[in-house]
């Protein structure tokens, strides 16, 4: 379920801005901050969303590494669909190759950000006190 909220999460907010700045510019043709608005998102995006996953998640850097691993090989599909639909215009498959190397960009852009923002949330999350496994420093548990 994570996983399909923060993948439709960054998409719709992606797309939305992307519309926005198409209907504001009068057109869909070089519209170059449209596409900025989209990258600007899934990078911003991805990183808060990690960072406060990683402050909050107590299971560790690699369960969230898979987690937005998940999202960042869906984002792209997504985007793409939803643009589709809100274009009400195929895209050009013809060009498969840049679709693929466009996915892949998206895929970085949301999935790099991420797990900087994961790790750095994980690394300032304060160590849980209280619990009966953790040690601190210099200390030897008593059998």
């Amino acid at each position: 379920m994570d996983i399909i909220v923060r993948t439709i999460g960054i998409s719709v907010v992606a797309v939305l801005g992307h519309v926005a700045l198409v209907l504001a510019g009068g057109g869909a043709d070089a519209n170059i901050g449209a596409g900025l608005i989209v990258f600007g998102v899934l990078v911003v995006g991805s990183f808060v969303w990690a960072l406060v996953d990683g402050l909050r998640e107590r299971r560790g850097l690699g369960r969230l590494g898979v987690r937005w691993a998940a999202v960042a090989v869906a984002v792209p599909v997504v985007i793409t669909l939803v643009l589709w639909g809100v274009n009400r215009a195929a895209p050009d498959w013809s060009g498969t190759s840049e679709m693929f190397v466009l996915w892949a960009m998206l895929a970085g852009m949301s999935f790099v950000p991420a797990i900087v923002g994961a790790a750095i949330g994980c690394a300032a999350r304060p160590a849980s006190h209280g619990t009966s496994n953790s040690l601190g420093p210099g200390q030897i548990r008593s059998s």
